[in-house]
């Protein structure tokens, strides 16, 4: 794998055990509600406060991670431990303190393996704030990954996080039209492009311009690392029944990136004085024209549900 470029990685949901595994009976060391094991579904929950489990861990997973030279490290979460549990004068301050056990044991990993790359993925939303984010690199941007409101949830986020530490999934299929890849894929251009879906399986002329995406991704990463972002257009009342039409504005110094997503408009105007066009992705393919006026550019598409992007400078 490191001979082709790439990093090895590995998914851990350390702080959860499955009923299958020994560690589910090890019941002094798991989280309790009304004395009781707290189990939800399949799986209960390690104490990340118990002295025990965090040396546990760490031959389990900080021993493990540096033996393999392993580069990149996914945490997943993907159960609730609800309301709380015994331990503390409230159900809520036991959480409380179980999440801050999580992330001394995150910054443990840090210490240890300091190249490490970490993805903090609970896309559901409760760890997509400061201080996890903090402790990790990237975080999905959701589990949202072929709805149409994903451009939506992914510019809801640059009030949240920093985009180069979100991971925005353009799924891939191969019955796709030319109109949804492009659709998903500048979806990707705001965060940190990840591809996924029937990738082995696309055309000649689906990869063309997967190819096309790539390469203008890759002239608009510094934009996207030390940028600054404007929202333009109205906010969908229903994420189902999507309206109007979506505009982000990222700027970095003398160059500005413009993705705009069409939902049921087919005409957009971009307010802006930047004039001059440094490179676009799905303008031309999707026939679209474009008309200058000293105040901006407006934009008509043949089609709604699809997508655009403009690397302008002034």
């Amino acid at each position: 794998m490191k001979k082709n470029g790439m990093i090895p990685g590995i998914w851990f949901e350390f702080e959860t055990v499955g009923e299958d595994s020994i560690a589910f009976s090890y019941v002094d060391h798991l989280l309790k509600k009304d004395g009781f094991p707290l189990t939800i579904g399949k799986r209960r929950f390690w104490d990340m406060n118990d002295p025990w489990v965090i040396d546990y861990l760490e031959k389990k997973i900080i021993d493990f991670l540096q033996k393999y030279v392993f580069g990149y490290l996914k945490i997943d979460y993907n159960e609730t431990i609800g309301i709380g549990a015994d331990g503390a004068e409230s159900y809520g301050e036991k959480l409380r303190q179980q999440l801050a056990g999580t992330q001394t044991f995150i910054q443990k990993i840090k210490n240890r393996l300091p190249d490490l790359i970490i993805e903090s993925c609970s896309s559901g939303g409760h760890r997509l704030e400061p201080s996890m984010m903090s402790l990790s690199d990237l975080s999905s941007f959701s589990d949202a990954h072929e709805a149409d409101s994903i451009p939506i949830i992914a510019a809801n986020l640059h009030h949240l996080l920093l985009p180069r530490q979100s991971l925005i999934w353009a799924v891939l299929r191969e019955n796709d039209s030319q109109q949804r890849l492009y659709y998903s894929l500048i979806s990707t251009f705001l965060g940190r492009m990840c591809l996924s879906g029937d990738i082995e399986k696309l055309s000649d002329v689906q990869w063309k311009i997967v190819d096309q995406a790539i390469q203008f991704y890759k002239s608009i990463v510094p934009i996207i690392k030390y940028g600054i972002t404007e929202r333009l257009g109205n906010l969908p009342l229903s994420y189902q029944r999507m309206s109007g039409h979506q505009i982000l504005k990222r700027q970095r110094e003398e160059k500005l990136l413009v993705v705009i997503h069409f939902f049921d408009e087919m005409e957009v105007f971009v307010p802006t004085s930047f004039q001059t066009i440094v490179a676009s992705f799905g303008l031309e393919d999707q026939k679209m024209s474009l008309k200058r006026t000293e105040k901006g550019f407006f934009i008509v598409s043949p089609y709604q549900m699809t997508a655009c992007a403009l690397l302008l400078k002034k």
